[in-house]
């Protein structure tokens, strides 16, 4: 867990910034698939060639077109998530579509990224804050003991939280009232 140094933003107030990051078990594999094919290659011919997946034109992402050489690319990008214990499955999946020689596919790419699953963040977040509004309440004591103030109630708490992946960060700014 990490302080920061303690200011006052307004009035009679101490606010302290803390911090903590926590590590979350892999919970969910989010995917993103791109199919190209020569215009007028279509959504449906792109939906066709991934069969299996469980894909619909719910989970088209992005549409491009390139142009040159006297050719039209056209590539239609669809994004889908599993549960992370399915990841072995899909990659299979995917890995035999890229595979397999399909009419009017030129190119199948593959990106996915693993991450906490939203309750894990959740709960991980939940169970962070009570040690941060005491490592807060400890900082701001501080802070008040060298202006000769007593520490107040909490009057606010700011949370700029979040998770990249399956590492998240707990990250509060707190204000007490000091007397």
């Amino acid at each position: 867990m990490v302080a920061g140094i303690a200011h006052s933003q307004s009035p009679n107030t101490i606010t302290v910034p803390v911090t903590t990051a926590v590590t979350l078990s892999p919970g969910i594999s989010t995917f993103s698939v791109s199919v190209t094919g020569l215009f007028p290659f279509t959504q449906d011919q792109a939906l066709s060639s991934l069969q299996g997946l469980g894909l619909a034109g719910a989970n088209l992402s992005n549409i491009g077109i390139q142009s040159g050489s006297g050719m039209v690319l056209v590539t239609y990008s669809f994004s889908f998530t599993t549960d992370y214990s399915a990841l072995a499955d899909t990659l299979s999946k995917l890995n035999t579509l890229q595979s397999a020689s399909q009419p009017n596919v030129l190119l199948i790419s593959v990106g996915a990224t693993i991450g906490a699953s939203p309750d894990a963040w959740i709960q991980a977040h939940q169970q962070a804050i009570p040690a941060l509004l005491t490592q807060a309440a400890q900082q701001a004591a501080l802070v008040a003991a060298g202006m000769k103030v007593n520490v107040g109630p909490i009057v606010s708490v700011s949370d700029s939280s979040y998770v990249l992946g399956v590492q998240g960060y707990v990250a509060l700014s707190v204000s007490f009232a000091f007397q």
